[in-house]
C-alpha cells in the first residue's frame, strides 16, 4: 500500500497491520524502523479529524520527548487527496502504567519505590512539553500510557484524541472522552448543566468551552502521581476519621462520584479508607503541599494546581532524600523516618510470606535519556552495582525474618479464617443495590458497597431495569456497569442470573476500585437475581 504525505513524500506500508483497534489499524513503514502509520477505518475519516491532525503536525512538542509520544508527524492520503491517516513515531515499550498501580504487586514485583517516583517524573516531562507546545491532553487514561521497564521512560498513545486548539483559526478540536475518576470537579459540574438543544446533560462534546484545559490536565496528573506514590490508590478514597460508622457505610464511592463528593483523603479530619495508603507525615512537606494545592486549593481555583514542572522539581528533591529500607530492597522512604512505612503497610496486608520472592526481582540498568535542553529531563531508573550487592544481603536477612513470621501467619490465618474471611458482604442500611435501575445510554450504574457483618454463604438481591418496550423489537438490551466496592481485601464474586436461570459472573479482586467495574448486557423489563459471594483466602505454606 502506497500513500502520499502533505509534502508529497511517499510511504509504502506493510501488507498487514501489526496492531488494530476501534479507530483503525497500525502498519509498519517499509524501510523505516522508527516510524509507523495509523490508517483509520473508512467511517472515521472526517474532514474535522484531518484538520485537527494538520494543526498537530505543524506544532509538535519538544524533540526531547517526541520519541515518547505517538504524535502526528505527517498526514497520509490515497489517490493524493483522500485522507486516510497519519505517520507517527514507532514506540516500543515493555510494560503499561496500569499494572504498576496494582497492590500487592503482581506483574512488576521488583519495581522499587524510587523507580515509581522516576516514572512520575518522566510523565511530568512529557506533559510539560505538550503544554509548552500549547496543547491539552484531556483524557488522562492510564491505559493510554506505556512504561518501558528497561529505561523508565513513558510512552503516550492515542494523541489524536487530545484537546487541540488552533489559535490562528480560533477553532477547538475537542477531546470527547475522559475516564471516570480523572475528570476535574469544575468539568464535572459543567457537564451537570442541561443542553437546551438536546434537553439532556452536557457532554464533553457539546458542553460550553472551555472544557479540558491545562488545569484539568494538572488535576489528573496529581492523581497519577498520588497513585504512583501510594500503592496505586486514588486520593479520592477519603473517609471521616474517628467515626463510629463502618468503613463500608463511609465508602466514598468510585470514579467521578468520589471526586464530586470531595473525598480527598488529606483534607483535615479525613483518612484514606485503604490501609495501603501511607500517612501524609511519611511524605516530604513539599509533596503534601502540592497535593493540597491540586485537590483543595485547586477545587476553588483550578489555576492553583501545581504544574508538571513544579511536580518534576519536587519529585527530584524527594528522590535525592530517600533512604534504603534494610529489609526490603524495593522500599525506599523519606530520610528522617525511624521505620519503613511500606514495610508496615505490607505487614497489614499479610504480604510478608511473599516478600522473599518479590525482593529478588528488579528492572535492569538503563541508558541515559537524550539531552533535554530547556525541556524537563527524563530520569533513568537504574540500580547501581553497589546497591544490588546491598539488596542481596538484605534479601537473605529478609528471608530469615519471613521464615519466622511464616509459621505464625499460617496459624493466624487458620484460626481467623471463619471469623474474618468467610463472612459475607451484607450491605448496611442505606447501601446496597437499588430495586429499580433507570436504563439509559450508554451505561446504567449499579453500585454495591459491602461490609463483613454476615456469616451467610451468600446474599441475594434482585434488580429490574426500567421497562423500555418497542412494539416491533420487544425489550431493548442495555449495557449496565456494575461497580463493586468491598472492605474484604480478598475480594468477592458477583453472579447475575435472569429469570430463565442463565447467569454470568465476575470477580472483584480487591478494593482498588478502578479494577472493580464490570459491564454486563441486560434486557430492560426483566428481573435479575444478584448473588454476592465472598471469596475465601488461599493459604500459602512454605
Amino acid at each position: 500500500m502506497r500513500y502520499t504525505g502533505l509534502s508529497g513524500k511517499t510511504y509504502e506500508l506493510g501488507s498487514t497491520p501489526f496492531s488494530s483497534g476501534g479507530e483503525g489499524e497500525i502498519y509498519e513503514i517499509v524501510k523505516v524502523s522508527d516510524k509507523c502509520a495509523k490508517v483509520y477505518h473508512q467511517g472515521l475519516r472526517s474532514k474535522e479529524l484531518e484538520e485537527k491532525l494538520k494543526v498537530m503536525v505543524a506544532n509538535p512538542p519538544d524533540q526531547s520527548v517526541l520519541f515518547q509520544i505517538a504524535w502526528p508527524l505527517d498526514i497520509i492520503y490515497s489517490n493524493v487527496k483522500d485522507f486516510v491517516g497519519f505517520i507517527m513515531p514507532k514506540i516500543d515499550v515493555s510494560g503499561e502504567l496500569q499494572p504498576v498501580y496494582k497492590y500487592p504487586p503482581k506483574e512488576y514485583k521488583g519495581l522499587t519505590f524510587e523507580q515509581k517516583l522516576i516514572i512520575a517524573q518522566n510523565i511530568c516531562a512529557v506533559i510539560d512539553a505538550v503544554h509548552t507546545a500549547g496543547f491539552v491532553f484531556g483524557d488522562f487514561n492510564p491505559c493510554n500510557i506505556g512504561v518501558d521497564m528497561n529505561t523508565g521512560h513513558v510512552a503516550f498513545w492515542d494523541t489524536d484524541s487530545y484537546h487541540i486548539k488552533d489559535r490562528k483559526a480560533g477553532r477547538t478540536y475537542r477531546c470527547k472522552v475522559c475516564l471516570d475518576g480523572y475528570v476535574a470537579p469544575e468539568l464535572l459540574l459543567k457537564c451537570k448543566g442541561i443542553n437546551p438543544q438536546t434537553g439532556k446533560s452536557y457532554t464533553y462534546e457539546d458542553a460550553p468551552l472551555e472544557t479540558f484545559t491545562k488545569e484539568t490536565d494538572n488535576f489528573a496528573l496529581a492523581i497519577h502521581i498520588f497513585r504512583l506514590i501510594m500503592n496505586g490508590f486514588t486520593p479520592f478514597g477519603g473517609i471521616v476519621a474517628n467515626s463510629n460508622e463502618s468503613i463500608s457505610t463511609r465508602a466514598p464511592g468510585v470514579g467521578s462520584i468520589a471526586v464530586e463528593k470531595d473525598m480527598y483523603c488529606f483534607k483535615p479530619g479525613y483518612v484514606h479508607m485503604s490501609k495501603a495508603v501511607a500517612d501524609k507525615n511519611t511524605l516530604p512537606t513539599e509533596i503534601v503541599k502540592l497535593f493540597d494545592r491540586a485537590f483543595i486549593d485547586g477545587r476553588i481555583d483550578p489555576k492553583q494546581r501545581p504544574t508538571a514542572r513544579e511536580w518534576h522539581s519536587a519529585l527530584e528533591h524527594f528522590i535525592n532524600n530517600l533512604q534504603q529500607c534494610k529489609v526490603n530492597p524495593t522500599h525506599q522512604y523519606m530520610k528522617g523516618l525511624h521505620t519503613c512505612p511500606w514495610c508496615e503497610i505490607d505487614k497489614k496486608f499479610n504480604n510478608n510470606i511473599q516478600a522473599a520472592v518479590s525482593q529478588q526481582q528488579s528492572i535492569p540498568g538503563i541508558a541515559p535519556a537524550p539531552g533535554q535542553a530547556a525541556a524537563l529531563t527524563n530520569r533513568t531508573a537504574s540500580i547501581s552495582g553497589g546497591q544490588q550487592s546491598k539488596n542481596k544481603k538484605n534479601t537473605l536477612r529478609a528471608e530469615i525474618v519471613v521464615l519466622i513470621i511464616c509459621v505464625a501467619s499460617v496459624l493466624l490465618f487458620y484460626f481467623a479464617d471463619s471469623a474474618r474471611w468467610r463472612k459475607n458482604t451484607q450491605p448496611e442500611p442505606g447501601y446496597g443495590i437499588s430495586d429499580t435501575v433507570q436504563a439509559w445510554s450508554p451505561y446504567t450504574k449499579i453500585s454495591f458497597t459491602g461490609s463483613l457483618d454476615n456469616t451467610a454463604d451468600k446474599d441475594e438481591y434482585t434488580v429490574t431495569l426500567k421497562g423500555d418496550y418497542h412494539p416491533s423489537y420487544g425489550n431493548r438490551e442495555y449495557k449496565v456497569k456494575f461497580e463493586v466496592v468491598t472492605s474484604n481485601s480478598d475480594g468477592v464474586r458477583v453472579r447475575i442470573s435472569n429469570e430463565d436461570g442463565q447467569s454470568t459472573s465476575f470477580k472483584s479482586n480487591d478494593d482498588d476500585t478502578y479494577d472493580n467495574t464490570h459491564t454486563i448486557i441486560l434486557t430492560a423489563g426483566e428481573t435479575y437475581s444478584i448473588a454476592v459471594i465472598v471469596t475465601q483466602v488461599r493459604l500459602i505454606i512454605i
